[in-house]
């Protein structure tokens, strides 16, 4: 089998499955990140013998299955950084790298200290991290292995660690560490009702710690992270949310005279909030 056979046999079997456009990206993807041919090589070595064929014939088995390619290769991307992924942490979203780009937005010369609530891969952690080399970064997660998942994410991005990384449960412990300046948060958000609505592969292969929140409580972590700060100098809450909790979360700020606004994803979905104290 030629490289460029074994790059068809991938597509081909994707493409009722995926559609056109997805079937091509899944299977770039793949070449370049796990077989380490870049779309420039599939060109110029196309008749070249493709020598891993029993490692495409697994990983055509996996992607029948609706295995994500991000967990078949074992990393995804954000914000230009590899992100380790494996069954125990969520997959980076592009909503939740827009939630870092407006956060960021608000770091200047005030702000000292970040803290990453539910940080799952770290990838927000590290994004704070690629663009801000002096800030003070918090990464807490109730998973370790999360933690050591992240940790690892770290450690081959910058080949130091430098974010703190820590087993906390936002629910139950109070909060240990420093107060920071801004809060990012990509909450478990998803009420278990909502199940029959998401992809087959989303609720097969990703963590449902890190996706589902009991239905009798939507915004159980919001209010909890709120709860957590309101005692001190409250900083700059951002969250990723649920659009169909917005108006709730908007009524519950306002018992407590905090300011909410939001932010629509690239989608024009209100998937975004800024929660502060008013002046």
């Amino acid at each position: 089998m030629t490289i460029q056979e074994a790059f068809h046999s991938v597509y081909q079997t994707l493409l009722p499955l995926q559609g056109n456009e997805e079937a091509l990206a899944i299977t770039h993807l793949l070449f370049s990140d796990k077989y380490e041919i870049s779309r420039t090589q599939l060109l110029i070595r196309e008749k070249e013998t493709f020598i891993i064929e029993n490692d495409l014939k697994n990983d055509i088995a996996r992607l029948l299955l609706n295995e994500p390619v991000q967990y078949i290769i074992g990393h995804a991307w954000f914000c230009n950084l590899q992100i380790k992924v494996n069954s125990h942490v969520l997959i980076p979203r592009p909503e939740t790298e827009e939630l870092f780009y407006w956060a960021s937005e608000y770091v200047n010369d005030s702000v000292k200290t970040v803290a990453d609530i539910c940080t799952g891969s770290g990838c927000l952690a590290l994004a704070f991290r690629k663009k801000f080399e002096t800030l003070q970064i918090i990464a807490t997660d109730i998973s370790e292995t999360a933690i050591q998942t992240a940790t690892l994410s770290e450690q081959s991005n910058f080949n130091s660690l430098d974010i703190q990384f820590h087993l906390h449960d936002i629910l139950t412990q109070k909060w240990p560490f420093i107060v920071p300046d801004i809060v990012v948060c990509n909450p478990p958000y998803i009420e278990r009702k909502e199940a029959v609505l998401m992809a087959e592969h989303v609720l097969k292969y990703e963590p449902h710690l890190a996706l589902f929140v009991d239905n009798n409580d939507p915004l159980l972590f919001y209010k909890a992270v709120i709860q957590t700060f309101l005692p001190h100098l409250f900083p700059r809450l951002f969250f990723e949310l649920n659009p169909l909790h917005n108006l709730a979360l908007l009524n519950y700020c306002s018992q407590y005279q905090l300011m909410c606004e939001f932010k629509n994803d690239m989608q024009g979905k209100q998937r975004m909030a800024l929660i502060y104290r008013a002046q």
